[in-house]
């Protein structure tokens, strides 16, 4: 393992490095060896030119590292001013160095192209800003990675979250329904019903729906309808002769997707907290799309006396969950309490 990471580290920074100094002496080999006919002296003077080349390019690469991908803009103005001066001390000493080993303190001696500083200048700061350049461009691939993985990070952890949120809205079942039911079917059971038998299946299938189909996960608007009236015949031997429901679906809007258990937690609540009003307890529900927006509605009687409707668990988990699967541009749910009368209507984008 330490081997492989070994030749991971020499493949990935050591020998890219090495290959750009081999390349970096050779530019210099070509560059000042113009109209020189002593190749030896060329070389020589190359090698010497280049260890201070690298010192001047660690020096602008750290500038770059330390400062300006910190974005401290003001220190690395006066960095980087600093840098280029002790730049110029190098590229002299590295000249005089040259001057003395090579040329035996004459420019006769030396490539005719280094007769001239300034030509030596260019050609040490040129290859160095090249060797920063590069190093800027590896560092900015190297920060859009790391965002990018950052980015992936906190998505992923944002969908987890998501996941275990819409989980625990799923269960949070109604046991004020299931408590009613099955006080309704214990009656039954003890009346001998022939109701029993149909109402306990229906129950079965309900139960089976909120428990185990996933809060995210997709059905037709046929399959949530089904379960709604499921629900609603379950409610209709609870009620009796009070209940009197309108119920009305688009035909055409039965084979469109929706989230599991999107509309039904609204019809729970409607026979949840409506309240009969001279003796009639009246619930409609309807089902329509209005260009590219689904409308879901439910309306229900209730005194206005008691708590609230819009206060309830059942539609604050519904918008909970609205949020988590939508942009808040895409839903719209509005509550909308007037004595007689609490309806709740769902306006859903089907294009997002």
């Amino acid at each position: 393992m330490k081997t492989n990471k070994g030749l991971n580290h020499w493949a990935v920074s050591i020998l890219p490095r090495f290959i750009f100094w081999v390349g970096a002496f050779l530019f210099f080999v070509v560059f000042f060896g113009y109209q020189s006919e002593d190749t030896k002296k060329t070389l020589n003077f190359s090698l010497t030119m280049l260890p201070g080349t690298i010192v001047i390019s660690w020096l602008l690469n750290g500038v770059f590292r330390k400062y300006f991908w910190k974005k401290q803009y003001l220190k690395f103005s006066l960095f980087l001013a600093g840098a280029l001066v002790v730049s110029l001390f190098v590229v002299t000493f590295s000249y005089l160095l040259a001057f003395i080993l090579i040329g035996s303190y004459s420019l006769n001696n030396m490539p005719p192209l280094s007769a001239k500083g300034i030509f030596v200048v260019v050609a040490v700061l040129l290859v160095a800003g090249i060797s920063v350049a590069i190093n800027f461009i590896l560092q900015g691939y190297k920060v859009q990675n790391e965002m990018e993985k950052l980015q992936a990070t906190v998505l992923e952890k944002e969908l987890v979250l998501k996941k275990i949120e819409l989980e625990k809205l799923r269960n949070q079942l109604n046991p004020h329904f299931l408590f009613n039911t099955l006080n309704t079917l214990y009656g039954l059971a003890l009346l001998h019903s022939d109701q029993t038998a149909d109402m306990i299946i229906k129950l079965s299938n309900l139960m089976d729906y909120l428990l185990y189909k996933g809060a995210n996960e997709e059905v037709l608007i046929k399959e949530e309808i089904a379960h709604i009236n499921d629900y609603i015949a379950l409610e209709k031997i609870r009620f009796s002769d009070i209940l009197e429901l309108d119920f009305s679906v688009e035909e055409a809007l039965l084979e469109e997707p929706i989230p599991a258990q999107l509309f039904l937690p609204l019809v729970e609540n409607a026979f949840k907290h409506g309240e009969p009003i001279n003796g009639q307890l009246c619930i409609a529900i309807k089902l329509k799309k209005i260009n590219e927006t689904l409308c879901f509605s439910v309306q229900n009687t209730f005194s206005g006396l008691d708590k609230p409707n819009g206060k309830g668990i059942g539609l604050e988990n519904t918008r909970k969950r609205l949020s988590l699967l939508y942009s808040k541009e895409a839903f719209l749910l509005e509550i909308e309490q007037k004595p007689p009368n609490f309806k709740v209507e769902l306006h859903l984008d089907t294009n997002t």
